[in-house]
Formats: structure tokens, sequence, C-alpha cells
């Protein structure tokens, strides 16, 4: 899926710089629609970040762990963290499952504006197995065109490549805010 990897240290100044996408009113109905969380429910967010959307995960009610490959991103998240979110060093497509992690043990997944950096069929066979039956994976993904786009850090897919994402899946939702689509799927291999 990425045509050039950015890596943790690149990530690393970014986030000593950058600016991070501000969360929407209406992407948290869309999620709060489509993903059905409910109180007391176990997510992991995948490229958390700072961890802006874990801390508004954890505000539903939600159990939450947030992972990155940036050490600044997890520092800084962890400088915010509440009772109901934590945060981890992980490497996706680097490092070994996450040791925290045990088969069932995650209602919904999701990756927020991350997606398109990871290498899909690797992380999406990582974590189904962290989904019961009733589990979810949840993403937000920036639209670009087919040449992409020049800013490495806002990185997105095609609606085509979005779409390819159902494959495999018993169900999938798919819905638009202002700054990107999302897609809620359902029962990998089913």
């Amino acid at each position: 899926m990425p045509a050039r990897t950015l890596t943790a240290p690149q990530w690393d100044r970014w986030y000593l710089t950058g600016t991070p996408q501000k969360i929407t009113q209406l992407e948290c109905e869309a999620f709060y629609r489509y993903a059905t969380p409910g109180l007391g429910r176990t997510v992991v967010d995948i490229g958390c970040g700072v961890g802006a959307w874990t801390r508004q995960l954890a505000r539903w009610g939600l159990t939450v762990t947030g992972y990155d490959y940036s050490s600044e991103a997890i520092k800084r998240a962890m400088r915010s963290a509440g009772h109901k979110e934590s945060y981890r060093f992980w490497d996706v497509d680097a490092d070994p499952v996450a040791p925290d992690r045990a088969p069932g043990s995650v209602d919904i997944i999701t990756c927020r504006l991350s997606l398109p950096y990871f290498d899909w069929p690797r992380l999406r066979d990582t974590v189904v197995p962290w989904l019961p039956g009733r589990g979810c994976f949840h993403a937000l993904i920036p639209v670009t065109g087919p040449s992409g786009t020049r800013d490495p850090y806002r990185r997105g897919m095609t609606d085509d490549q979005i779409n390819r994402l159902a494959d495999g899946w018993a169900s999938a939702t798919f819905y638009r805010t202002h700054q990107a689509r999302g897609v809620v799927l359902r029962g990998y291999g089913g």
C-alpha cells in the first residue's frame, strides 16, 4: 500500500512540530452510529499519534489502548492519559504481535487517519484474531486521487483502495465525513 514509509524518527520530529487533525462532531457521530461502541467495551487504537482519538473513545466510557511507533507521540499521549486509556509502543509493520493482546480480547479496533501507512494484509492478519465474533474493525481514511498527495504526513487512499478493504469480510459499512471516508468491517473470513 504505502509507496514510501516514514521512519519513527521522522514521525517523532513531526509530532514535535506538526498539527494533528481535529476530531469533528460528524466523525464522532458516524463512529458512534456505525461501530456501535458500548460502555465498558475494549478498544485498540492503532497509529494513535498523540492520543486525541484514544482520549475521545475513553470519554465515551470505553477502555482503550493506543499503539504507535513514534516514541514522541507515545510520550505526548501519556502526558494527557486518563484512567480509561493507556499507550504502548508498537511497530505494526515490523514487530511481532503486541504481547498484551489475546485472541478475542478486543471489541473494536480503530485506525483513525493511519491505515494508509500500514501494510494492510499484515495488519489485518495480525489484529483479526483479537476480535470476537461481534467485534469490528473501524478506519477513517483520507481520500486521495490516483496520484496520492505530496504531503507524506497526510497520506490517503483512493476510493477503489478503500472499497477493496472489504474483501474477505462478512459485512462492510462505508460512510463519509467532511475530511475522509469511514469503513466498519465485521466477520473476517466469514
